[in-house]
């Protein structure tokens, strides 16, 4: 995850949110929630830096998530720079506070691509 400003985003630049009934460090979100709002799944062996830690989603896999409340996109932000979900009922964009924002890689200028897998 990068900040854009004090906004938490993905890859593409869109928005990260939180859930609601979400308990710290616990995904609640079942396979329906998750169609509309899928989590952003940790790699195996991921471990926490900073603010961002790891909670567990309801199959008992690895999601990131902020200060311990479980990251999410969702499927309504489809282009660079979306960030529309919060008008939805319980979910919420991360906003990262001006005391963390150091913590945080700015988006801009663009991350670089990942390496290609070697061969």
């Amino acid at each position: 995850a990068w900040r854009r400003g004090d906004l938490l985003v993905d890859r593409l630049n869109r928005g990260l949110y939180t859930y609601g009934p979400d308990e710290p460090g616990v995904s609640v979100c079942d396979l329906n929630c998750r169609r509309y709002w899928p989590p952003v799944y940790a790699e195996p062996g991921a471990r926490p830096v900073g603010p961002f830690t790891l909670a567990t989603g309801p199959e008992g896999r690895a999601i990131w998530a902020w200060q311990g409340q479980p990251l999410y996109r969702w499927t309504g932000d489809r282009t660079r720079g979306s960030a529309r979900g919060e008008v939805v009922d319980e979910w919420f964009l991360v906003r990262v506070p001006r005391e963390r924002l150091s913590e945080v890689v700015a988006y801009f200028p663009m991350p670089a691509a990942a390496p290609a897998p070697a061969r």
